[in-house]
């Protein structure tokens, strides 16, 4: 083996305390990512979306199966990606 490298793309500053802001005054905050589960949880860990000692649940139906999904499964959800056209003034 030659060599092993990990990139992360670090949170912007404000955003843990946002969340938390955010979740102060009652607001359910949600991530919607292109990421895998894996990294989409690491990085909802990071930003106080979801707490440090989260797990995801394996088996669909219980309680927490919507917290934390691909976008595939997301757009399957919700019915997929729609395209509006731009009037002529917004183009």
């Amino acid at each position: 083996m030659i060599g092993v490298a990990g990139i992360k793309d670090p949170l912007k500053e404000a955003v843990p305390e946002a969340v938390l802001n955010c979740k102060k005054a009652g607001i359910t905050v949600r991530m919607v990512t292109g990421d895998n589960t894996q990294t989409a949880t690491a990085i909802a860990k990071d930003a106080h979306i979801l707490p440090a000692h989260f797990v995801p649940p394996t088996v669909e139906g219980t309680k927490n199966f919507y917290t934390v999904m691909e976008g595939k499964t997301f757009r399957e959800l919700t019915g997929g990606i729609i395209a509006v056209p731009l009037s002529e003034e917004e183009i």
